[in-house]
Order: C-alpha cells, then sequence, then structure tokens
C-alpha cells in the first residue's frame, strides 16, 4: 500500500480510538482548573463545575480561577502555569503565544457566535443603510472582540464605521444608562450575550422610555458558518487531558440543548453570582439560551487547523504547528487530506499538511495567501448563491416556471464564475509555490487518483 495512504488510514483508525477517551470511573490525579472571565465562555465551565459526576470522571472536582482582569496580570497569571486551561478569545491567545507564551496551546474552539447588535425599535432589522448618519456605542470598546467583529460585520454590508457612523465607547452598566432615557439613547449597540439579553430583560422589567430589538446577530452576518472566537487553552500538561476535554465537550453540548435550558440557566446564574459578584436572574441566561445568537460546539483544535490557520493569517498571525494540543491521540481525520473547502487541492493540502509533506516556507505562506485572496471573492459568492437559491424557492411557491428558467441560467453563469476563481487559484501555485513542492503536490494527486475521485470537490 502507498505510504501516504497507510498513514491516512492510520490517522482515522485513530481518529475513532481517540474520542473514546478513559474508563468510566477512573480518577483524575488532580483537581482541574479553568481560568475564566465573566462572559459567554464562562457559561458551559459552570455547567461542567455543577455536573462534574457527569462530565468527569469519578473524584474530579472543577475550580474556576479569574485573575485581574488585565493584559499584564493575565500574561503573569499564565506565564506562571497557575491553571491547567483557560478559556478566552482566540485572537488573545494566539497573540500571547507569539508574544513568548509557548506554554499555551489550543485545545479547541466552542463558540462561534455571541456578538449582536441592538438598534432602536424604529429601525428595521437588517437594513444596514438605516444606520448611516447614526450614533451608537460599542461594548465594551471598539477594539474589543464584539467590536472587531460587528465592524467587519457592517464593512460586508456597506457601512463604514469611521466615515458613517458616530462611535462611543461604554460599559454595559453605563450604556444601559444611556439606553433606558430617550434623550441620552444611541441609536444602536453592539454588545456581547450575556449583557445583550441581560439589557433587553432589564428593559421590560423596568420600562424603559426607549425600545431596542435585535438589529443583527454580528458573527452571523459574516459568515453563516459562525466565527471561532471562544476558545479552551491549556497551559501545562495535565494527566487525562483526552478525558477532561471530553467531558467540556459534553458539557458544552448539554448547555446548547434546549431540554436542559431551564436547568443550565439557574446554574449559570448562581455561577456568575458565586465566582464575579455579578446578579444578572435565571431568566437572563434563559433568554439568551434561547435567543440564538450564542452558538456553541466544541470542535478539536487539530482538527479544524487549516480554517484557523486561515483566520489567523486574516489577522495577520503566522503560529507555529505547535501551538496545538493533541491531547487526542490524532491530527485530522484522513478525509482532509483528500479535499479543501471551496478550494483546489494543490492549496488545501499545503494548508492543512505542509508540514508533513515537508513543503518550504515559500509554499506555506502562497498558500495562505492563495486561500486569503479566495475566501474574500467567495464570501461574495456564497451570498450572491444564497440570493439565487432563495428566489428560485419563491418562484417555486409561486409555480413561476419561467422566473425559475431565468434564475437557473444566472446560477449557472455564477458557478460558472465560482469554478474560474478555483482555476485562478491553481494558477497562481504555478508561478507563487516553489518547484520542488509543486512536484511532491504532482505526484500525491497522480498516487491517489482512484482515491481522490471518490469525494466530490474540485
Amino acid at each position: 500500500m502507498n505510504a501516504r495512504l497507510l498513514k491516512f488510514k492510520q490517522i482515522g483508525a485513530a481518529l475513532a480510538f481517540g474520542l473514546a477517551g478513559l474508563p468510566a470511573g477512573q480518577a483524575l490525579a488532580n483537581d482541574i482548573s479553568f481560568m475564566v472571565f465573566p462572559n459567554v465562555q464562562a457559561v458551559p465551565l459552570m455547567v461542567l463545575q455543577a455536573k462534574v459526576d457527569t462530565f468527569l470522571p469519578e473524584g474530579s472536582k472543577v475550580v474556576l480561577t479569574h485573575p485581574e482582569h488585565n493584559p499584564k496580570a493575565i500574561k503573569q497569571f499564565l506565564a506562571g502555569k497557575k491553571s491547567d486551561f483557560v478559556s478566552f478569545n482566540m485572537n488573545m491567545g494566539v497573540k500571547l503565544y507569539q508574544g513568548g507564551l509557548k506554554n499555551l496551546k489550543l485545545a479547541g474552539v466552542h463558540v462561534w457566535g455571541g456578538v449582536g447588535i441592538l438598534s432602536k425599535a424604529e429601525i428595521k432589522p437588517g437594513d444596514w443603510s438605516a444606520l448611516k448618519g447614526k450614533k451608537g456605542l460599542i461594548v465594551p470598546g471598539k477594539k474589543s472582540p464584539p467590536g472587531m467583529v460587528s465592524m467587519k460585520a457592517m464593512k460586508l454590508n456597506g457601512i463604514n464605521p469611521g466615515m458613517d457612523l458616530e462611535i462611543g465607547e461604554a460599559n454595559p452598566h453605563k450604556s444601559f444608562q444611556q439606553m433606558m432615557k430617550k434623550e441620552a439613547a444611541p441609536d444602536f449597540v453592539v454588545i456581547p450575550e450575556p449583557q445583550l439579553s441581560h439589557g433587553l430583560v432589564n428593559m421590560k422589567k423596568m420600562g424603559w422610555e426607549q425600545k431596542y430589538h435585535v438589529f443583527a446577530d454580528s458573527a452571523r452576518s459574516i459568515s453563516a458558518f459562525g466565527l471561532p472566537m471562544g476558545s479552551l487553552w491549556a497551559v501545562r500538561d495535565v494527566d487525562d487531558a483526552a478525558s477532561i476535554l471530553k467531558g467540556f465537550e459534553r458539557a458544552v453540548a448539554y448547555t446548547m440543548n434546549p431540554a436542559n435550558r431551564a436547568e443550565v440557566a439557574k446554574i449559570v446564574s448562581e455561577g456568575f453570582k458565586r465566582e464575579f459578584g455579578k446578579k444578572p436572574g435565571p431568566d437572563v441566561f434563559e433568554a439568551m439560551l434561547g435567543r440564538g445568537i450564542v452558538k456553541m460546539r466544541f470542535k478539536d483544535a487539530a482538527a479544524i487547523s487549516t480554517k484557523l490557520n486561515m483566520v489567523w493569517a486574516m489577522n495577520g498571525f503566522f503560529p507555529d504547528s505547535e501551538i496545538f494540543y493533541r491531547a487526542r491521540a490524532y491530527n485530522v481525520p484522513n478525509a482532509a487530506f483528500l479535499t479543501s473547502n471551496m478550494l483546489p487541492r494543490h492549496v488545501g493540502l499545503v494548508l492543512a499538511h505542509g508540514d508533513e509533506m515537508g513543503v518550504t516556507h515559500k509554499t506555506k505562506m502562497a498558500a495562505l495567501k492563495i486561500r486569503i485572496g479566495a475566501h474574500e471573492q467567495m464570501a461574495k459568492q456564497m451570498k450572491v448563491y444564497r440570493k439565487l437559491e432563495m428566489d428560485i424557492l419563491a418562484a417555486y411557491q409561486a409555480d413561476d416556471f419561467a422566473k425559475i428558467d431565468e434564475l437557473l441560467q444566472k446560477l449557472a453563469a455564477h458557478n460558472l464564475e465560482t469554478s474560474r476563481v478555483q482555476i485562478k487559484c491553481i494558477q497562481q501555485t504555478r508561478t507563487w509555490y516553489d518547484p520542488e513542492d509543486l512536484t511532491k503536490l504532482k505526484a500525491f494527486m497522480a498516487e491517489n487518483t482512484n482515491m481522490i475521485a471518490n469525494y466530490n470537490y474540485f
């Protein structure tokens, strides 16, 4: 059997084995500590803490730690390895890693959304043009993850925040004080969960003069698939890491199950009061979980390394492959070797497995550059595609088959343009890649033609 192909099969087997975790009842050597702050990332950790007997082996104890919330204190805390894991914004983690904290290793991403934009009730949700010339607040600030994500969403929808808007900054308490009085109320407010739901609950309970509603889901306005935002990092090596991560994954799934909503809301309300001195009631967290802006699903970092490297590259980060915490005895599912998401395999293979294939740094950087350029175009193409699909459905419901035929022709032309973007990617690899790496890639494609043909990717 081809050596590379054998390795792919071994990785697939390791995946199945690695997810199994430890036998039930096997005890962890020590208590497990997680550094966390009073934001949505704390939610599944409080569930894990409250239901530790359900999600972790017998005898386990989850301890939540939270140093002073400023960059210097956080860096000192992590450098001293005073916690086993830390949950915080993904870009913050990679910034600290590239700044010298090599003990930080990304275990997984679990928050894929959680930032919204509230607007005055008289502004129609999703009418981005109506925001032009308006005044708004960003909680907690323009350079915070909520601010950066929401301003990106605005730009994609035709708004230049620096030119079209008057934007201030405020903490949640001050923003609520301004929002409740008509004369001081901002036209819109960028705010993360659970503060967003806390504000809307307060508005109803306290009878604010100014009424607000959800204008947009910031992450979904950028990508229907969600954005990697909240993440779990290993601070130091711990025993039974695979079992801990599996327990955390189960706690995330439990948190997002609607059947558990009331129980989870009560657990988290009590946890925020106990750990942070915050007092939002269970109704706030129940509203948050039901609203849909918070999207959580744990994904192992090593298994989605291609996507994460792409996101980091778009933000100017280029960490080495050692940033990933490989606690589950596998790197990626074997199918990832043979397919790539909306990219020719000559690009996807280098991004996913350049290290394993031994390609040069020049080729890896070229693949990232090609991927970034293609992603920008593909994001626009996806918006057009979704609109055409919706129009076709509407025409079908109206029995307007002449309109359907017209739209299908447009869809075919759109698909042709998408294919041309992919062809351009291939042309770029011919001039930007190291020639020896191209030879390696072509040889791999030739050796695995039959298997690749079984996957319906370009």
